[in-house]
């Protein structure tokens, strides 16, 4: 059977040129106020790089009536989705994600940590007092996780049979460190997860280049190197929205859907560190890109004469990424899914 049929390469081709002249035509302008807008959002969704469509195989469909059983067929493709947006900071005001910060997420958790102390002690930051004399290597951020609005396009597609649906709903917070407040700052039970106390497990690592642990999975960093840190952050809030209710301590709403073969829908898998095949990381801020890739990135051994990170690092220490997963699906065309590949 032949997938690249005249019909199905001149929809995906009229799809293409719809993206990327959606893209290409949204205002293209600087992050103003140190922000992303909802448009540089729904711009950075254009990413053939980071998307990865591919015909997969196909799916055949049954239909029965009456008269008898026939059946169908539908392209089933494999797609990367902008499934959610991650935004790491130090400081409730300073949120980069203007839509996230908005919620207030932390609004709750800077009043119970500044209650008898200064501003910038217990609030997120790196425990730096107003006379900028005290200094601690470990320090705590924020975090929050909301739906990436870039779902939206790929939704409105999914109708022609060659995008798959995103399971998260745009600008809908899945997490809010401010609302984790006691488990985020203090890890009450994830201290106690074998993952906490065993050495060289559930690591940042990538030949020498040791970015952090995940677990405990909270938002208390020691790793001095700023874009480092941030992104060991996000890794941490990615591993725990991922997972299904019953696998955390943390206060979030899961993305975690079950697969549905018999609706030719297959979610993704929980995200994991250091497997690209699950998940992709694309920066938002503060510099926008349109490649994606998995932490550790521009790792190498050894000693390193520049950073290579050094265009990525905010002075504010201030970051957001795009969290792309991989998604599988193809057009229900029948009552009942027989056969899929």
């Amino acid at each position: 059977m032949t997938f690249a049929t005249p019909k199905f390469s001149q929809k995906f081709q009229r799809t293409l040129i719809g993206l990327a002249t959606l893209a290409f035509t949204l205002p293209n302008l600087a992050m103003a106020g140190g922000e992303v807008s909802t448009a540089q959002l729904l711009q950075s969704s254009y990413s053939p790089s980071c998307a990865e469509w591919r015909v997969k195989g196909i799916c055949i469909w049954m239909t029965c009536t009456p008269y008898g059983c026939y059946t169908r067929t539908s392209v089933k493709v494999r797609h990367f989705l902008p499934e959610s947006v991650v935004s790491v900071y130090d400081f409730e005001e300073d949120n980069p994600v203007a839509e996230a910060k908005m919620l207030g997420g932390n609004q709750f958790g800077t009043q119970l940590g500044a209650l008898g102390t200064q501003k910038g002690e217990l609030t997120g930051g790196r425990f730096v007092s107003h006379n900028k004399r005290l200094y601690n290597q470990s320090h705590t951020k924020n975090a929050e996780l909301i739906g990436h609005p870039g779902g939206m396009i790929y939704n409105l597609l999914g109708s022609m049979g060659y995008f798959c649906e995103s399971q998260s709903t745009p600008y809908m917070p899945y997490f809010l460190s401010g609302l984790d407040f006691l488990e985020w700052r203090y890890s009450l039970v994830e201290s106690f997860y074998p993952q906490s106390f065993t050495p060289f497990t559930r690591e940042l690592r990538k030949r020498g280049d040791n970015w952090g642990n995940i677990y405990p999975r909270n938002g208390m960093v020691t790793q001095q190197h700023s874009y480092k840190g941030a992104a060991l952050v996000a890794q941490r809030v990615a591993d725990i929205v991922t997972r299904p209710f019953g696998q955390s301590s943390h206060l979030y709403i899961p993305l975690a859907q079950q697969s549905q073969p018999s609706n030719g829908k297959w979610y993704p898998k929980p995200v994991q560190e250091l497997k690209q095949e699950n998940h992709k990381w694309q920066m938002l801020y503060p510099k926008m890109e349109q490649s994606c890739a998995i932490f550790p990135d521009k790792s190498s051994s050894g000693v390193q004469v520049t950073d290579p990170h050094q265009d990525k690092i905010n002075k504010n220490h201030n970051y957001a990424w795009a969290l792309w997963r991989p998604y599988e699906c193809c057009k229900r065309r029948g009552q009942m899914l027989i056969f899929s590949n």
